[in-house]
């Protein structure tokens, strides 16, 4: 988890222009908390990726970030 908060990180700080899509292959939806285990993204997040501009990608990249700190305290 830690790989992705470093990597959030860097995309809030603009790097990559494009940020790239957090999915790692594991897309399993938790019933409890409705996020992706994987990336840690909603299923609406997950669908939206593709048409989605960077401005936005920076923006789940963020809930990401929060997301991945509240799981981890």
């Amino acid at each position: 988890m830690n790989e992705i908060v470093k990597l959030a990180r860097r995309i809030r700080l603009g790097q990559p222009e494009d940020p790239p899509s957090p999915c790692i292959s594991v897309c399993i939806i938790d019933a409890d908390n409705g996020l992706c285990q994987g990336c840690f993204r909603t299923i609406e997040e997950v669908a939206d990726w593709p048409v989605l501009d960077p401005q936005a990608k920076r923006g789940v990249w963020l809930s990401i970030e929060q997301r991945v700190k509240a799981a981890t305290v």
